[in-house]
């Protein structure tokens, strides 16, 4: 679960995601030109609210992780403690 969340992962699956939503742009253009702009606001926000979706959890891993750190610090830090007292 390490890796799945590791910054290069994130980056990849993100540029992955554009790319590919940048594909389907140039390959629907002709029926993306007539639409409204309310349609292709809608079209944006269902594409790119997945890639969202998946920082918003990487974040929380990321800071998981950083908590359970700072934890071990503390831990560490509190038998120090109590060595030389």
């Amino acid at each position: 679960m390490d890796k799945i969340f590791s910054k290069n992962i994130v980056g990849g699956i993100s540029v992955l995601w554009i790319v590919f939503i940048f594909c389907l742009l140039i390959l629907k253009r002709d029926s993306l030109i007539g639409l409204e702009l309310n349609s292709i606001g809608d079209f944006l926000a269902g594409t790119f609210a997945p890639l969202g979706f998946f920082w918003l959890v990487a974040g929380f891993y990321q800071q998981g992780k950083g908590l359970e750190q700072n934890s071990e610090a503390l831990k560490l830090q509190a038998k120090e403690l109590k060595k030389t007292t």
